[in-house]
């Protein structure tokens, strides 16, 4: 709501909310063919991030980017690939997106990885307003298990390094949904303030993988930045 508030003040304030809108001719998650643009955030679980995005087409985008974990010494590195599956002219649009996330080993913790997809539908405003909301199924495990076997040596009970995920019945790893909702708005004809608010819902039981708790608290994946058009 605070954000909210600000938006429309600035809008009100400047009056430059339909200039803006003109000006505007790089989107913050879909850079035009050939083009790029680069996020630089903060949130949970990253206390710090960058991504740089790069347009395939006007309905494609790719990301490569790196984050710094909130609290922990230890980092992500992932892959994100988006793409329109609907769009309604400029106003409205629906698109999918699927995070890739590898958590390498820290002296504390075992290597793991998330997978992310997502679905999101996006109205935006004259004024360059974007509102948007959607839900996610977000499945994560430890790298050794998943890929390597599960065996003595990646027991959560190891003294050297522990696994991120609890030990439900020997499988490191699990499955859960979240409801998603996000904001973004033009600061200039290159800046964009975008915000993500996830909120981890539940685990579900999917096979081998047992119903769980999140992996972290609070149970929530958040991003405030300003994206950049290169």
């Amino acid at each position: 709501m605070i954000i909210a508030g600000l938006i429309i003040s600035n809008v009100k304030t400047n009056g430059q909310g339909s200039e803006i809108n003109q000006k505007w001719n790089n989107d913050n998650l879909f850079p035009a063919k050939g083009k790029s643009s680069i996020l630089i955030a903060t949130g949970i679980p990253f206390a710090g991030a960058i991504e740089y995005r790069y347009g395939f087409s006007n309905k494609f985008s790719a990301g490569v980017f790196y984050g710094k974990i909130l609290g922990q010494k230890g980092s992500g590195y992932g892959l994100r690939l988006r793409g329109v599956l609907y769009s309604s002219g400029d106003n409205f649009r629906i698109y999918g997106e699927l995070p890739i996330v590898y958590y390498p080993p820290t002296k504390r913790l075992e290597s793991w990885f998330i997978l992310y997809p997502t679905i999101m539908f996006e109205k935006r405003f004259s004024s360059g307003l974007r509102i948007s909301a959607g839900a996610g199924l977000p499945g994560a495990g430890c790298m050794d298990a998943v890929f390597g076997g599960h065996d003595e040596q990646h027991e959560i009970t190891d003294e050297t390094k522990k696994s991120v995920f609890t030990n439900d019945g020997g499988v490191m790893g699990g499955i859960w949904y979240t409801l998603n909702s996000g904001i973004a708005f033009p600061i200039s004809n290159k800046i964009m303030f975008t915000e993500r608010l996830d909120v981890v819902a539940n685990g579900i039981k999917v096979g081998d993988l047992i119903a769980k708790n999140w992996i972290s608290k609070p149970p929530i994946i958040a991003v405030i930045g300003l994206s950049f058009a290169l």
